[in-house]
């Protein structure tokens, strides 16, 4: 019981710290949902660059920071790409290849320079990876 009451106190402390230091999530465009969002509270304690603190911390928090605004990025423009699971796979060992250090890069280490990511695989459609996407 200890042990519960101890991690409840310990969550909801990091819960009040997190809410109090946290940016509001904002886009600068029209969603393409817009009209069936639903509003959720974490929409305004986490901003696009999601937990990473501003300024940068520690030394993987540049390189976290542009991961999460580029898979929070709503207003990319261009054509989208149709891909698949063998897109995945394929642009997967792609990146093996030519990064062989990509196979270690977990959460708390990330490249600081995304542009490894350009242009590594071409789909059957003929898309290739864009720097909006990543």
């Amino acid at each position: 019981m200890a042990r519960l009451v101890s991690a409840l106190v310990g969550t909801s402390l990091l819960l009040t710290v997190v809410s109090v230091s946290a940016e509001p999530f904002t886009v600068d465009c029209q969603l393409p949902f817009e009209n069936i969002k639903k509003h959720h509270p974490i929409d305004d304690n986490c901003a696009a660059r999601g937990e990473v603190p501003d300024p940068p911390v520690a030394a993987n928090d540049p390189a976290h920071a542009l991961q999460n605004q580029a898979k929070n990025n709503f207003c990319a423009t261009g054509t989208p790409a149709l891909v698949t699971f063998t897109s995945f796979k394929k642009l997967q060992q792609k990146l093996d290849t030519k990064v062989p250090e990509a196979k270690h890069w977990t959460r708390d280490k990330l490249p600081a320079d995304r542009s490894v990511f350009f242009g590594i695989y071409k789909t059957s459609e003929g898309a290739t990876s864009a720097k909006g996407l990543l």
